[in-house]
């Protein structure tokens, strides 16, 4: 019944242009992703007007739903979520502002969407969306998104012997997610990494820089592995006797620097070191650290001392503590 569909979406997909333009000019997928992961648009009724003769079977699998018996998946963009060959469940995304997302709550939903590509890689992105993960994919790069999964053991499992890079949304409930899977992961994964991107999601991120294929290899090549105990954010550790801990980069970025340009929790600067022409120095709050695309450099506030002032990291230190007491 899935795999019906998901070929049904498909076909809707591909003669409803408001949904196609939706994904390629809106979120930059191209045709090729689009076919290859069978994404799709729910339209009003041909899905249960195909099924028709096995209504009882759609409804209980929870395609059809709601006393008028309409489609769940009614003005979504749809995104099959395979094992294998096998459509396991649908992810729906509404192409109105602010809708709820959708997954089918009666399919099996401890599996990431993009499960296959952990056959292919021993390095795996870990997203949100599968939007996001599907951007990743078509620009060489190897990711799941945890879509309506959590963390379940049988997912977490999943993940034994990868080198995961977690990747989620930078606004709050990205940053508490990343906190709660890392704990989890460190029970299967060979390492646990964590990337911090200036906007909001890899998908935006790819959007707004004509380099970002490059930027994000260089942040992947330039990530450490998190260290047990499970990583806290800056934001909530407890204090210690570390400067790393204590100090906000982007207070410190606002003492080096004089001009810069402020986005939410973090700050733009243009880079003295390679004479930049526009920002390209990004200081972020998130995660507490600095990353100069144009120098290919990325560090904590003591870096980012070090580095621009030409200290040592115990000058640097020194530094902070007599502005940061």
């Amino acid at each position: 019944m899935l795999n019906q569909a998901t070929k049904i979406y498909k076909k809707s997909l591909w003669n409803s242009p408001t949904s196609l333009n939706y994904l390629i000019k809106g979120r930059g997928l191209a045709e090729e992703t689009i076919n290859n992961f069978s994404l799709g648009y729910c339209n009003s009724d041909e899905f249960y007007k195909t099924v028709k003769d096995k209504k009882q079977e759609a409804i209980e699998i929870g395609l059809i739903r709601g006393i008028k018996e309409e489609d769940f998946f009614k003005g979504c963009v749809t995104f099959p979520i395979f094992d294998g060959k096998e459509v396991v469940n649908i992810y729906g995304r509404s192409l109105k502002e602010n809708l709820p997302h959708k997954i089918l709550p009666h399919s099996s939903k401890a599996i990431p969407y993009n499960k296959n590509s952990l056959n292919k890689s021993n390095s795996i992105i870990i997203v949100e969306s599968p939007i996001c993960a599907l951007t990743l994919e078509q620009n060489g790069f190897y990711a799941v998104a945890l879509v309506g999964t959590g963390l379940p053991k049988k997912v977490i499992s999943l993940f034994k012997g990868k080198n995961c890079y977690l990747l989620l949304d930078s606004d709050e409930a990205g940053i508490k997610a990343a906190n709660a899977a890392v704990g989890k992961l460190f029970l299967y994964a060979n390492s646990v990494h964590i990337l911090d991107l200036p906007d909001k999601d890899p998908n935006d991120f790819f959007r707004n820089n004509l380099k970002a294929k490059d930027r994000l290899f260089f942040l992947i090549k330039n990530s450490w592995p998190i260290e047990k105990p499970p990583f806290l954010s800056h934001v909530e550790k407890t204090k210690k006797n570390n400067i790393e801990d204590n100090v906000s980069i982007i207070e410190v970025g606002k003492k080096l620097f004089k001009d810069y340009k402020e986005n939410s929790n973090s700050i733009w600067v243009k880079c003295e070191k390679h004479k930049d022409t526009k920002p390209s120095l990004w200081v972020g709050g998130n995660k507490n650290i600095f990353t100069c695309f144009g120098c290919n450099i990325t560090g904590g506030p003591v870096t980012l001392v070090s580095w621009q002032l030409s200290l040592t990291e115990e000058q640097a230190r020194e530094w902070i503590k007599e502005r940061f007491k």
